[in-house]
């Protein structure tokens, strides 16, 4: 079983607004609601990875991969959902760390 204290899962989400997000999180229930409260966007696709050691790994690569449509933080615009979404699909959530 694995460690979900060191493992986190990563989430892609897309706002009313067509913003997306790329992020990771231990709890993605808990969070969406925060990003919703915090923001006051309505989310309304998402996905949400596995648990595994890779997360913080795979966010920086789609950070890095998508940066030119950085607006703030870990929000993009200009970038559809599911071009982000597909690309988050390539990498590797097992628990083996280091593999993506």
């Amino acid at each position: 079983i694995m460690n979900k204290n060191k493992n986190k899962i990563l989430y892609v989400i897309e706002t009313d607004d067509h913003y997306v997000k790329v992020g990771i999180s231990n709890n993605a229930k808990k969070r969406f609601n925060q990003i919703e409260c915090g923001s006051g966007k309505k989310i309304i696709n998402s996905f949400i990875s596995e648990y595994t050691p890779n997360a913080k790994k795979i966010e920086r690569l789609i950070h890095n991969r998508f940066g030119r449509y950085r607006k703030r933080g870990e929000w993009f615009y200009g970038i559809d959902y599911l071009t982000v979404l597909t690309h988050a699909c390539l990498y590797d959530y097992s628990d083996q760390e280091g593999i993506y």
